[in-house]
């Protein structure tokens, strides 16, 4: 058969076979394969774009939690530079009561006729120390004699009338001069032991106690004209209390910034934190999260599932080994004037009264500072991780990823690297006239602690607190119309306590110099003024409130007072006997008065009116500048511009803002490669230009994942 004939016979079937001619779906098929690749294409170019827009979002999310936390320490830092220098102040204030104001009776004062005019004070009728001898009245004057002779009392005779009287008339005449050497006693005991430790500011409390016991204790009603007489000259709380409170405000601070690393950080965390007894523990830990939260958009990560972990080197207390600060303490000598009454045969009851130079006790050792350690480095590092959002997933769900940032505070410093050199000097000078027995340290039975230093401290070149340089000007503005007066005083007080010129480049202080109105204050108003002081306030708790849970704050203050050195109880026992010394003066009604005034002054700070308006928690600094003329000492020494108090780092762009000058720390990003050991595992410190130093708390890993990833960063 035939091929055709197949074919018809095919046809006439019904059969039919596939028509090779017929190509149509071919392309289709075609077009469907390459849309299907274009769309896979598609999908990986969007996520991978997804993926780096998610990932550089997260790493500016992470930077922007560092530079928060690293904002948090770098207040911290700032506020523990101003305590630190409001310490070097009070000691300077101490001072200049010491040094001037203890010492304006004596025959080389500033202002006494034939007294030098420059170089240094010898004190050479006291020993050749700055020994405390006060006088209210210019004719009375017993600071400048070693002895007082009584009067010579004659015999009464019973047949003359005459001489009975006159005997009588000389009898009260020696018995008020022996009760003003008694009171003169007083005075300088007082004087000194309310400039060391006085807890009443304004004296009130204490001399209405003493009033209050005037008729139990026959030494109480001197003690009480004592104590109105000195208030212009020991108001204010004296210098260990002080100097103790602003201690422990620093140790708080300095606990912040040493609080521990949190992990596993989210959303739900936050507010636990907030409702913490202490929310100012975790302020580093809210603002680094929540700065890292609201940069996330809600449609690139899931929101729910974002993580912050704190990368911070722990410390052997559970918290973090960031800032290491060790006290300056220094232990000096006071001296003040003694007069005793001493039966000189002139019959019927005369003395004289001679004066001694005596210890005032034996001081505990005095705060006056902090220096920070060098090995320690101040630094804020993070870990952010959330769950990425794609457009296409085959694998389903999101992709979780990790970013990692530091940041560090810089360019400004919480003080100089110095020791107690700075703030006592060494004093082996003539101890004749010092003691009953000629032995500078023996009062009665007691033996006391001599240190052989006294107090001391350099404002400028060749010019200390015993400087003619210094203490002319001084004394000029204490007085108005050569009387001294109280708010003389005061304006001396404020003079002494100005930056000075050896403090340039050195310490940090709150300063709103210049007069610029483009500046940020850090002061209040002269309307919002407290006792006509500028203050500048921030919270700086004297025990965080963490601590005060498991105690009273009465209880807290007395370890505060302590120092680890003297309890509170110990040092109104001290004020007594400082007082009483040896049975003279006042005995059980000062320890009670001192003892209330703690009391007292505790519940001061709670209701947050302590002295200059300071509170429990808040803290309020002066303006460390005179606010008049009147009060500013000579440029030689103190302080005058803002280019001399405004030394922290000051590369900004703005110029306005590089001719006012910058107050405090700055913060900066930093290579996570700094902190860490990558290259030897160990060994090696990193190093920076911060005086040379090898820090030893190093970046630390927190888990498997974060060693890993760290190990592979090369930023």
């Amino acid at each position: 058969m035939s091929i055709r004939s197949r074919i018809k016979v095919l046809k006439s079937s019904g059969r039919t076979g596939p028509d090779i001619s017929d190509r149509s779906g071919q392309a289709a098929l075609l077009v469907g394969m390459l849309t299907f690749t274009f769309l896979l294409f598609v999908a990986f170019v969007l996520n991978i774009g997804m993926l780096v827009n998610a990932k550089i979002n997260l790493q500016n999310a992470a930077d922007m939690a560092a530079l928060a936390g690293a904002g948090s320490q770098a207040r911290h830092l700032n506020h523990i530079a101003f305590l630190n220098y409001e310490m070097r102040r009070q000691y300077k204030k101490f001072l200049f009561r010491q040094h001037v104001i203890g010492t304006l009776a004596y025959k080389d004062a500033p202002g006494v006729p034939g007294a030098p005019s420059a170089g240094q004070r010898a004190y050479t009728n006291v020993g050749g120390k700055p020994v405390t001898c006060l006088i209210f009245l210019a004719s009375d004057n017993v600071c400048q004699n070693t002895e007082i002779k009584g009067f010579k009392i004659p015999d009464g005779n019973p047949l003359d009338n005459l001489q009975n009287t006159f005997k009588n008339t000389v009898q009260q005449f020696e018995a008020a001069r022996q009760e003003n050497c008694v009171l003169a006693s007083t005075l300088n005991r007082a004087a000194v032991a309310l400039w060391l430790l006085n807890t009443d500011p304004n004296l009130k409390n204490v001399s209405d106690a003493l009033r209050g016991q005037s008729g139990a204790d026959p030494n109480a009603s001197s003690a009480v004209r004592a104590m109105e007489t000195i208030q212009a000259v020991a108001n204010g709380l004296g210098i260990y209390p002080r100097e103790f409170l602003l201690r422990s405000r620093v140790r708080t601070l300095q606990g912040y910034v040493n609080e521990s690393g949190k992990t596993g950080v989210t959303l739900e965390s936050i507010d636990p934190f907030r409702g913490d007894i202490d929310p100012m523990a975790h302020e580093r830990t809210i603002l680094a999260f929540m700065s890292a939260f609201k940069s996330l958009g809600e449609g690139a990560f899931s929101r729910e599932n974002i993580t912050l972990d704190e990368m911070l080197p722990p410390a052997g207390d559970g918290g973090s080994d960031l800032l290491g600060l060790d006290p300056i303490e220094v232990q000096f000598d006071n001296y003040h004037s003694e007069f005793e009454l001493v039966p000189n045969g002139r019959g019927n009851g005369s003395a004289d009264c001679k004066r001694q130079l005596v210890p005032t006790l034996a001081n505990p050792p005095l705060p006056v500072g902090f220096t920070k350690k060098l090995d320690k480095l101040v630094y804020y590092a993070v870990r952010v991780t959330a769950d990425a959002k794609l457009l296409f997933n085959p694998f389903g769900g999101s992709i979780r990823i990790s970013t990692y940032a530091a940041a560090q505070p810089f360019g400004s410093r919480i003080g100089p690297q110095v020791g107690a050199a700075e703030f006592t000097i060494e004093d082996f000078s003539s101890a004749t006239l010092l003691g009953p027995d000629g032995d500078p340290c023996r009062i009665n039975a007691p033996l006391l602690t001599c240190f052989n230093k006294r107090s001391h401290m350099e404002l400028a070149p060749g010019i200390d607190f015993d400087s003619y340089a210094l203490q002319t000007p001084l004394v000029q503005m204490t007085q108005v119309n050569q009387v001294v007066t109280f708010g003389g005083i005061q304006t001396a007080i404020d003079a002494a306590m100005t930056p000075s010129l050896s403090e340039i480049g050195k310490y940090t202080f709150p300063n709103d110099l210049p007069n610029d109105e483009k500046i940020q204050k850090f002061f209040d108003e002269p309307a919002a003024a407290i006792n006509g002081k500028q203050t500048y306030a921030f919270w700086a708790p004297v025990l965080s409130p963490a601590k005060l849970a498991t105690g009273s704050p009465e209880q807290a203050l007395q370890e505060i007072f302590s120092g680890g050195a003297v309890s509170s109880g110990q040092t109104s026992t001290a004020v007594g006997t400082t007082i009483s010394q040896g049975g003279k003066g006042v005995t059980s009604a000062f320890v009670q008065a001192f003892t209330d005034s703690i009391g007292r002054y505790v519940a001061s700070l709670r209701e947050g009116v302590g002295e200059n308006g300071e509170g429990f928690n808040v803290v309020r600094l002066t303006n460390p500048f005179p606010a008049s003329e009147n009060g500013q000492l000579p440029p030689s020494i103190v302080m005058t511009t803002a280019k001399q108090a405004r030394t922290s780092w000051n590369e900004p762009r703005d110029p306005d803002m590089i001719s006012a000058g910058r107050v405090g720390y700055s913060i900066k990003l930093v290579p996570l490669k700094m902190l860490r050991n990558a290259e030897t595992g160990s060994g090696a410190k990193p190093s920076t230009n911060n005086a040379g130093a090898n820090f030893t708390n190093l970046l630390p890993g927190i888990d498997a994942t974060a060693d890993a990833d760290l190990e592979k960063i090369e930023h």
